[in-house]
């Protein structure tokens, strides 16, 4: 009986670090952004007559620049006030169904070659707003006259909120969880089925494949199509998580690098 306790015992503990050894996804990630590589595409806008343009935005659009709403065609807004504050800075405020998305400021340097941008988004559950700082370098200038956040632009520097840089895993046999801070979260099998995902203006549903012990696919989509894909990869000592996301309008790729907390 000894032996047989024994044997027992070491069965129950490889079982455990068995289980333990499947589900390296486990636990909460914070984002490095020093690790992070993100597009470096030159965004291209403009503010010239009275009228604002995005020339980069998926879809471009052209608005009036009064500070009143303007309607946009978007997956993630459907309108968009633009108004001037001074020769620099340019503040910016967007709806979705009529709920506050995001109001943000873009304002330029006194030498002309940076701006930074400065956000402030409300997320879909009414969860602690998120705040970015994006610095951008300028590339090329706007037409001749036009407002000094005209031209194209290169992003140089990202930071963001804490609740905007953790994530959370759980996986357990078959079913895979997500949850953020900000109120996105889904739960799904792997077995390439969509499921519910909530708390997002972008997209409602996921579904998952998982092709190696340390490796998952991701298709996030929006009413059925697929707006976007991401492939997530634990290391092998367990203490860094890799996303590789591609946007399937743009291809644009960003590749984000976490820790394990």
């Amino acid at each position: 009986m000894r032996y047989t306790a024994a044997f027992f015992a070491i069965f129950l503990l490889v079982g455990l670090a068995t289980a333990l050894a499947q589900n390296p996804f486990d636990g909460t990630w914070r984002t490095n952004m020093d690790e992070s590589k993100y597009p470096q595409d030159p965004f291209v806008i403009s503010l010239d007559k009275g009228f604002y343009e995005c020339f980069t935005c998926t879809p471009s659009f052209r608005v009036k620049a009064d500070g009143k709403d303007q309607p946009v065609r978007s997956e993630t807004i459907d309108t968009i006030s633009v108004r001037e504050i001074d020769a620099h800075t340019v503040a910016f405020v967007t709806h979705k169904n009529g709920k506050l998305v995001s109001e943000y400021t873009r304002t330029v340097s006194a030498d002309g070659n940076s701006i930074v941008n400065q956000t402030t988004e409300h997320p879909q559950t009414g969860a602690q707003v998120v705040t970015r700082t994006i610095t951008s370098r300028r590339v090329k200038p706007g037409p001749v006259g036009s407002h000094a956040i005209s031209g194209s632009w290169q992003e140089a520097k990202y930071t963001a909120s804490e609740n905007d840089l953790l994530v959370t895993f759980k996986a357990s046999g078959n079913q895979f969880s997500m949850s953020s801070p900000t109120g996105v979260s889904f739960t799904a099998q792997f077995d390439g089925k969509d499921y519910p995902l909530t708390g997002s203006y972008y997209v409602n549903s996921v579904s998952l494949n998982r092709t190696e012990e340390r490796t998952i696919h991701v298709a996030y989509k929006r009413d059925g199509k697929t707006a976007g894909t991401s492939k997530l990869t634990v290391s092998t000592d367990g203490r860094k998580l890799t996303e590789v996301w591609t946007d399937s309008k743009t291809g644009r790729t960003v590749t984000e690098v976490s820790d394990k907390q």
